[in-house]
C-alpha cells in the first residue's frame, strides 16, 4: 500500500460515533476510509422513513489527495451499488459546491432543488 491509498473497512460503531458522536441514529451500512491510518471518510445508506438516504463525509487532519478520496469512495460507491436497492436518493451539501457534480458523476439525477435520485438501470431489454 502506498501512501495515496486509501483502506475501506466496514464502518464500526467506534467509526460512526468518531464522526457524528450521538447524532446518527438512525439504521445504516456504512464503510469507513482510513488514510495513513486515520479515519478520514466515512460513507453508506441510511434507513430512513422506508427511504434509502446515502450519506458521505470527509473530514482529515492529513492533506489527501483528492484522487485518492475519488477513488475510495467510489470504490465505497460500489458496495453501496451491490446492496441491491433499486433507488437511492442523496441531499447535496450547500456548503461543499463540489457536491452536485460529484453526485451527477456517481449517476445521481437531480429531481429538486439538492436532491438527488439514483435508480438501477435494467439490463434487461424492454419488451
Amino acid at each position: 500500500m502506498d501512501n495515496k491509498t486509501l483502506v475501506i473497512k466496514p464502518a464500526t460503531r467506534k467509526d460512526i460515533k468518531q464522526f457524528y458522536g450521538d447524532k446518527m441514529r438512525d439504521s445504516c451500512r456504512a464503510w469507513s476510509a482510513f488514510y495513513q491510518g486515520e479515519l478520514v471518510c466515512i460513507a453508506g445508506v441510511v434507513i430512513t422513513s422506508n427511504i434509502m438516504l446515502v450519506f458521505m463525509e470527509v473530514r482529515s487532519n492529513k492533506e489527501v489527495p483528492k484522487m485518492t478520496i475519488w477513488r475510495g469512495t467510489r470504490d465505497i460507491w460500489s458496495k453501496i451499488q451491490g446492496l441491491g436497492y433499486n433507488v437511492l436518493y442523496a441531499v447535496a451539501d450547500p456548503k461543499h459546491t463540489t457536491a452536485p457534480a460529484y453526485l451527477s458523476r456517481l449517476g445521481f439525477s437531480n429531481i429538486k432543488g439538492n436532491i438527488y435520485r439514483w435508480q438501477i438501470q435494467s439490463q434487461q431489454p424492454l419488451q
